[in-house]
């Protein structure tokens, strides 16, 4: 009878290898990764601070000091019962600080803005700027109106410059340009309406020309697109 020949016992692949935990690390003592610390995202900026890492006072700061310097700046150019000028550089410095660092310098704007056109007033009867008398009157409620008016039109400027062009501002291209000049015309119609329609109800333009608020809504959209755009 035939011999039945047993089949060769199975062999196993044993892995040379060692294992992942015995390996020593490729990183030295003490750079092994580390997670984020508490109320930190990894890549974020610290707490307390914009995108751009500056903290938030030091933002608000130099935002209501930057729309004051520049609001005292064109006193100058003052006229009429709403101070308005032909251009208004702090409304391109209260755009460009909501763009950089955030809603929350809209405070600042507003801070800044109510600072200036309480100055302002003073100074433009001082001068004998006309319809200044109008404005001195009234300084609280025209601080108040025209600070308003200044932070919504940069908080609409900047949502549509967002929508509009896109950030990070590059304006290297005639469609972006375009795009941002519209932003600019559109944010100032806001402004300016706003601005003059709380004078007129509030009866600041009484006894002055007809003509007097029309050329306040002009003077004041021409200034703000003005300084937007410089």
């Amino acid at each position: 009878p035939r011999e039945t020949v047993p089949p060769p016992a199975a062999t196993s692949t044993v892995s040379s290898y060692p294992p992942a935990s015995s390996l020593p690390s490729a990183l030295p003592s003490g750079l092994e990764t580390q997670p984020p610390p508490a109320g930190r995202r990894s890549g974020s900026a610290p707490t307390g601070s914009d995108a751009t890492g500056t903290p938030w006072p030091v933002a608000l700061a130099g935002t209501a000091l930057a729309c004051l310097v520049a609001g005292i700046a064109v006193e100058p150019l003052a006229s009429g019962p709403s101070l308005a000028v032909t251009l208004a550089p702090a409304a391109g410095i209260a755009l460009a600080a909501v763009l950089a660092f955030g809603r929350r310098t809209l405070l600042g704007v507003f801070v800044g803005t109510a600072l200036a056109t309480l100055l302002v007033a003073r100074l433009a009867v001082g001068d004998g700027a006309f319809g200044a008398e109008a404005a001195a009157a009234r300084p609280a409620l025209l601080a108040l109106v025209l600070a308003v008016a200044a932070t919504v039109q940069a908080a609409i400027g900047a949502w549509l410059v967002r929508s509009w062009v896109g950030t990070p501002l590059r304006l290297d291209q005639s469609r972006e340009i375009g795009r941002f000049m519209a932003a600019a015309a559109a944010s100032s119609v806001v402004a300016a309406t706003l601005a003059t329609a709380a004078l007129a109800l509030a009866g600041v333009f009484a006894g002055l020309p007809q003509n007097a608020l029309a050329a306040a809504w002009a003077t004041r959209w021409i200034g703000d697109v003005a300084g937007l755009l410089v």
